[in-house]
């Protein structure tokens, strides 16, 4: 399996918004994306174009993983309000039909890969997200608190950079 990992580009947008509503259905993002549909597909399509969401000074980035030609995953990485060394993995998704395959964990490890070197890392995961939250777990992030609605966050330090296994 040949993969690749790439910034999005606006031709990706219909992709990623699939699979973040497609998400939110099954409880594993927010559900209020179901009601804001409009506005998920103008916060993804400014991602893209201006790495920011909407009306916020935050970074943000979305990235593509694909098996050959064929997109795969996702990723949305942002930034973090309250902690300026620190990045959050906002959402993370694999179509359906890549599905265990190790494709969820690969892309996870190019984020860490990519981002540990520089930032902190943040997480939360709804209930629904149990095999996220194993995976962030099983890489050494650290369970923090769980939030009134029930997300858990998790918390990975600042490594130095290192080569990949």
């Amino acid at each position: 399996m040949q993969l690749t990992f790439s910034l999005a580009t606006l031709s990706d947008a219909p992709f990623i918004e699939s699979l973040l509503m497609a998400g939110a259905r099954k409880g594993q993002f927010n559900s209020r994306l179901l009601s804001h549909r409009d506005r998920v597909r103008k916060d993804v399509q400014s991602m893209i174009a201006q790495q920011r969401l909407l009306d916020s000074p935050l970074y943000a980035e979305a990235m593509i993983c694909k098996v050959g030609q064929e997109r795969a995953g996702f990723s949305i990485m942002c930034g973090v309000t309250d902690f300026p060394n620190g990045i959050e993995i906002y959402a993370l998704g694999v179509h359906k039909a890549f599905r265990g395959q190790g494709l969820g964990s690969k892309l996870l490890d190019e984020l860490l890969y990519h981002w540990l070197a520089r930032r902190d890392i943040y997480a939360q995961c709804l209930a629904a997200s149990e095999q996220m939250f194993q995976m962030l777990l099983h890489r050494h992030f650290e369970f923090l608190f769980t939030l009134p609605g029930g997300a858990r966050v998790l918390h990975c330090q600042q490594l130095p950079h290192r080569a990949r296994a």
